[in-house]
């Protein structure tokens, strides 16, 4: 399997949680998800914790 590449070095364990939790979301979505997507809602799950709002949209970034 290929690996994801986030900007930087991720370590074998961090890889570990991202990946299953990446297959968790397209489980309870039941179909394929981009990763891009799954970051976007990440992003906005872990800011939403902080008290934070975001507005990051998937069509921004397949608009250029």
């Amino acid at each position: 399997m290929a690996r994801v590449r986030l900007q930087g070095y991720i370590g074998e364990n961090e890889y570990d949680f991202f990946q299953e939790s990446y297959t968790k979301f397209m489980a309870e979505r039941k179909r394929a998800v981009t990763v891009g997507e799954y970051l976007i809602f990440a992003i906005k799950a872990l800011n939403e914790k902080k008290g934070l709002q975001v507005d990051l949209e998937l069509d921004e970034f397949y608009n250029d």
